[in-house]
């Protein structure tokens, strides 16, 4: 927790104590010690300006639940051995210099770096795709070779088709269909990222769907195969996260 996980348990047991000695002062000297209260908020002043290292903050809290200066002294005088005991020792190892270093206050002061970036900002363009018109069998020794597991499919003007997998290609391999074109046995229903969508829109599409990345392509007419639209590259979940990195390199160096 914050600040106030310490703050008031210190109170607490200061004018647990307090109290305490109050009540036992009380039940020996009626006469003298009539309110046993009194010693509460001394006790919690001088507890918690001790284990605070804050004697001064400790005294005026006393003034103000009091709601006079009436107990300065006697809390002044309970403060002053309180505090000389503990010495340099405090519940408050670290003081940070502002809110925005502090852990309390981090995710209030957090900037969502994500905000406002788009696909052409992040994405790869170097993408190994497979032409529809090439045989399951060529397809297979081009992805054996380049070590992928998926491969957009594009036909002979880079346009998007589909996509395809390794595993896909082995099971039509399996079934005998070498030789099927890979623009007949591709998946068609295709997500896809677009060069001015926003990074957030693309992890919400990477969430929702399950997928790990998204071939980018411009926008065009056609449906969801991708008909009409021309890949220009990939978006991955590292892409992301390495354009998250560079942006907060930069944001913490315009910080300092």
């Amino acid at each position: 927790g914050g600040s106030g996980g310490s703050f008031i348990p210190s109170l607490t047991m200061g004018a647990a104590l307090g109290g305490a000695i109050g009540e036992i002062l009380n039940y020996f000297f009626p006469e003298t010690v009539e309110n046993p209260w009194v010693f509460a908020l001394i006790g919690a002043a001088a507890f918690f300006g001790a284990a605070a290292n804050a004697p001064l903050t400790a005294l005026f809290i006393v003034c103000e639940i009091s709601g006079s200066y009436t107990l300065f002294v006697p809390a002044l005088l309970a403060i002053i051995p309180a505090y000389s005991l503990v010495g340099r020792r405090t519940i408050y190892p670290g003081q940070y210099e502002s809110r925005k270093e502090s852990p309390a206050h981090k995710r209030e002061l957090m900037i969502d770096l994500l905000e406002g970036i788009r696909v052409k900002d992040a994405y790869t363009k170097d993408v190994l795709s497979i032409p529809g018109d090439m045989t399951v069998k060529e397809a297979l020794y081009f992805a054996e070779k380049a070590g992928h597991i998926a491969y957009p499919v594009v036909d002979r003007d880079g346009k998007l088709i589909g996509i395809t997998t390794i595993m896909e290609l082995e099971e039509e391999r399996e079934s005998g269909a070498v030789y099927k074109r890979v623009s007949q046995m591709c998946t068609k229903d295709v997500i896809v990222a677009y060069p001015q969508e926003y990074l957030e829109d693309v992890l919400y599409k990477m969430d929702k769907y399950n997928i790990g990345r998204l071939p980018v392509v411009m926008p065009g007419n056609g449906d969801r195969d991708g008909g009409g639209r021309k890949l220009i590259g990939i978006i991955s979940r590292s892409d992301i996260v390495r354009e998250h990195c560079r942006r907060r390199s930069l944001f913490k160096g315009m910080q300092e």
